[in-house]
Protein backbone atom coordinates (compact mmCIF):
# COMPACT_ATOMS: atom_id res chain seq x y z
CA UNK A 1 0.00 0.00 0.00
CA UNK A 2 2.90 2.13 1.15
CA UNK A 3 4.48 1.77 -2.81
CA UNK A 4 1.11 3.42 -4.11
CA UNK A 5 0.81 6.12 -1.97
CA UNK A 6 4.65 7.05 -2.91
CA UNK A 7 3.89 6.49 -6.40
CA UNK A 8 0.50 8.75 -6.77
CA UNK A 9 2.92 12.07 -6.62
CA UNK A 10 5.17 10.81 -9.02
CA UNK A 11 2.21 9.80 -11.23
CA UNK A 12 0.00 13.05 -10.64
CA UNK A 13 3.32 15.23 -11.66
CA UNK A 14 3.98 13.13 -14.92
CA UNK A 15 0.30 13.76 -15.77
CA UNK A 16 1.10 17.14 -15.40
CA UNK A 17 4.11 17.33 -17.31
CA UNK A 18 2.22 15.59 -19.87
CA UNK A 19 -0.75 17.87 -19.59
CA UNK A 20 2.15 20.62 -19.88
CA UNK A 21 3.79 19.83 -22.81
CA UNK A 22 0.27 19.65 -24.62
CA UNK A 23 0.01 23.28 -23.90
CA UNK A 24 -1.70 23.22 -20.87
CA UNK A 25 -0.91 26.38 -19.08
CA UNK A 26 -2.64 25.63 -15.84
CA UNK A 27 -0.57 22.75 -15.92
CA UNK A 28 2.78 24.84 -16.78
CA UNK A 29 1.81 26.92 -13.89
CA UNK A 30 1.23 24.34 -11.18
CA UNK A 31 4.62 23.25 -12.45
CA UNK A 32 6.55 26.18 -11.90
CA UNK A 33 4.26 26.75 -8.14
CA UNK A 34 5.71 23.26 -7.07
CA UNK A 35 8.82 24.27 -8.02
CA UNK A 36 9.42 27.80 -7.61
CA UNK A 37 10.92 28.34 -4.46
CA UNK A 38 13.41 25.42 -4.43
CA UNK A 39 14.69 26.94 -7.97
CA UNK A 40 14.79 30.32 -6.50
CA UNK A 41 16.80 29.06 -3.19
CA UNK A 42 19.19 26.57 -5.42
CA UNK A 43 20.04 29.86 -7.63
CA UNK A 44 20.44 32.17 -4.16
CA UNK A 45 22.80 29.42 -2.87
CA UNK A 46 25.32 28.87 -6.36
CA UNK A 47 25.29 33.04 -7.02
CA UNK A 48 24.98 34.89 -3.42
CA UNK A 49 23.37 37.88 -5.31
CA UNK A 50 19.34 38.09 -5.03
CA UNK A 51 19.24 39.97 -8.58
CA UNK A 52 20.95 37.45 -10.28
CA UNK A 53 18.61 34.85 -8.57
CA UNK A 54 15.72 36.14 -9.89
CA UNK A 55 17.30 36.60 -13.01
CA UNK A 56 18.35 32.94 -13.35
CA UNK A 57 15.10 31.65 -11.68
CA UNK A 58 12.88 33.56 -14.61
CA UNK A 59 15.30 32.05 -17.68
CA UNK A 60 15.12 28.59 -15.97
CA UNK A 61 11.55 28.66 -16.47
CA UNK A 62 11.26 30.57 -19.55
CA UNK A 63 13.54 27.48 -20.81
CA UNK A 64 11.25 25.03 -19.23
CA UNK A 65 8.30 25.94 -21.22
CA UNK A 66 10.87 26.28 -24.36
CA UNK A 67 12.03 23.06 -23.99
CA UNK A 68 9.18 21.03 -22.27
CA UNK A 69 8.34 19.26 -25.06
CA UNK A 70 12.19 17.94 -25.18
CA UNK A 71 11.61 16.50 -21.58
CA UNK A 72 11.43 12.57 -22.42
CA UNK A 73 11.24 10.95 -18.59
CA UNK A 74 14.33 9.75 -18.63
CA UNK A 75 15.09 11.44 -15.25
CA UNK A 76 13.11 13.23 -12.82
CA UNK A 77 11.85 16.43 -13.73
CA UNK A 78 13.04 18.02 -10.67
CA UNK A 79 16.57 16.78 -11.95
CA UNK A 80 16.03 17.69 -15.52
CA UNK A 81 15.26 21.54 -14.09
CA UNK A 82 17.86 21.79 -11.45
CA UNK A 83 20.15 20.88 -13.80
CA UNK A 84 18.93 23.82 -16.11
CA UNK A 85 19.19 26.22 -12.99
CA UNK A 86 22.83 24.86 -12.16
CA UNK A 87 23.98 25.36 -16.00
CA UNK A 88 22.26 29.11 -15.54
CA UNK A 89 24.18 29.36 -12.74
CA UNK A 90 27.33 28.38 -13.56
CA UNK A 91 26.91 30.58 -17.01
CA UNK A 92 26.36 33.50 -15.06
CA UNK A 93 29.03 33.56 -12.25
CA UNK A 94 31.71 32.53 -16.07
CA UNK A 95 29.93 35.91 -17.44
CA UNK A 96 30.40 38.00 -14.00
CA UNK A 97 33.93 36.79 -13.51
CA UNK A 98 35.06 37.63 -17.33
CA UNK A 99 33.25 41.12 -16.65
CA UNK A 100 35.33 41.88 -13.45
CA UNK A 101 38.53 41.16 -15.41
CA UNK A 102 39.12 44.30 -16.92
CA UNK A 103 42.32 44.92 -19.14
CA UNK A 104 45.39 46.55 -17.37
CA UNK A 105 46.37 47.91 -20.41
CA UNK A 106 44.75 51.03 -21.90
CA UNK A 107 45.42 53.06 -25.07
CA UNK A 108 46.12 56.96 -24.73
CA UNK A 109 47.14 59.70 -27.01
CA UNK A 110 51.03 58.62 -25.90
CA UNK A 111 50.52 54.80 -26.80
CA UNK A 112 49.42 51.79 -24.84
CA UNK A 113 49.93 52.33 -21.14
CA UNK A 114 49.83 49.89 -18.82
CA UNK A 115 47.21 50.72 -15.90
CA UNK A 116 49.34 48.23 -13.70
CA UNK A 117 52.45 49.87 -13.37
CA UNK A 118 51.50 53.25 -12.12
CA UNK A 119 51.15 51.08 -8.95
CA UNK A 120 54.10 51.16 -6.60
CA UNK A 121 53.48 47.82 -5.25
CA UNK A 122 53.87 46.00 -9.32
CA UNK A 123 56.26 48.42 -10.54
CA UNK A 124 60.24 47.66 -10.58
CA UNK A 125 60.66 50.39 -7.58
CA UNK A 126 57.93 49.37 -5.44
CA UNK A 127 59.10 45.28 -5.43
CA UNK A 128 61.68 44.98 -2.92
CA UNK A 129 62.94 41.68 -4.39
CA UNK A 130 63.50 43.66 -7.39
CA UNK A 131 65.13 46.31 -5.86
CA UNK A 132 67.73 43.91 -4.11
CA UNK A 133 68.04 42.43 -7.56
CA UNK A 134 68.99 45.59 -9.11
Amino acid sequence: MEGQIASEPARDEAALIRAAQRGDQDAFERLVRTYDQGVLRLASNLLRSPEDARDVYQEAFLRVYKNLHAFRFDCSFHTWLYRIVTNLCLDHLRRRKVRREEPTVTETSDGPVDRLQSVPEVRAEGDPQRSLLS
